[in-house]
């Protein structure tokens, strides 16, 4: 999901739904034993629509009426299940927002979420009411993927894959484990070359943090210990030759930054591994 903080002058205008519940105009149906249910209830549901100029995937909630309807095998959720909320001008427009697969009561396959306008806009794959495999959230358009989680066995263990909304480009890849990055992260230019590498222990960078040039050739390197930026290991032209990374060194003195061109972009001073303003 692309963070609205992040969209210059962002305005999302909320749409207006039902929300107290007519029961002559929409009737429960319970077969909770066996077959067929329909329930509507007025509850605050998250739903996926697109922000005034149709441009960005938001999530929704608001207080609604719900319609909730599927199928009960021996007092169990079974098949898919229907999520559906009421415009409230027309009650007779409804639109789809989740489509959930349940297995003897529980999440189990794929689950769906749908924007406003029809298009999906998550999917996530489910056993056992547990999130499994690749998890998927969608721009705009409905194809591209703006985020990738790939799931592991291990609770808290997963891969985050985030992608650039337009073009559906690999921007990029983290680690997770007990819910914190950890292992390796990289950050990747339009063309797939990695553009940054880094390490992670317990959501705290560690080791060398790499920055390469688009063809591949390392442009700078930066030691850091336990989260602090800790050491300048160097600073080099594309063809190799190194330029003056900066007195930082056991986390004091100065990191100098260059452009491509190898011109002075900026200094950072540190003390104990803290930048200092």
């Amino acid at each position: 999901m692309i963070d609205t903080r992040d969209i210059p002058n962002f305005k999302y205008t909320r749409k207006s739904f039902l929300v107290n519940e007519d029961t002559l105009k929409f009737k429960t149906i319970l077969n909770n034993n066996q077959g067929l249910t329909k329930v509507y209830e007025t509850k605050s549901l998250s739903f996926f629509d697109l922000d005034d100029t149709k441009k960005f995937v938001v999530n929704v909630t608001q207080e609604l009426l719900t319609c909730i309807e599927g199928n009960y095998v021996n007092n169990k959720r079974a098949g898919i299940f229907i999520h559906s909320i009421m415009d409230s001008l027309n009650p007779q427009i409804r639109y789809k927002v989740w489509e959930q697969n349940y297995k003897n009561g529980k999440k189990h396959g794929m689950s769906k979420a749908y924007t406003l306008q029809g298009k999906i806009a998550a999917q996530y794959e489910y056993k056992d009411d547990s999130l499994v495999g690749r998890s998927i959230l969608y721009a705009a358009d409905g194809k591209n993927m703006i985020e990738e989680i790939i799931y592991d066995i291990l609770p808290g263990k997963y891969t985050l894959r985030t992608y650039n909304d337009t073009s559906g480009k690999l921007v990029r890849e983290e680690k997770y484990e007990k819910y914190l990055l950890n292992g390796k992260a990289h950050d990747f230019y339009s063309s797939g070359q990695v553009e940054m590498e880094e390490f992670y222990i317990d959501g705290k960078l560690n080791g060398t943090r790499r920055h390469f040039y688009p063809s591949g050739a390392r442009w700078n390197e930066v030691e850091y210990r336990n989260g602090k930026t800790w050491t300048a290991l160097g600073a080099y032209l594309e063809n190799g030759k190194p330029i003056y990374p900066g007195t930082l060194m056991n986390g004091t003195g100065v990191l100098h930054i260059y452009d491509k061109y190898g011109e002075l972009q900026e200094s950072y001073m540190f003390m104990k591994g803290e930048f200092v303003k």
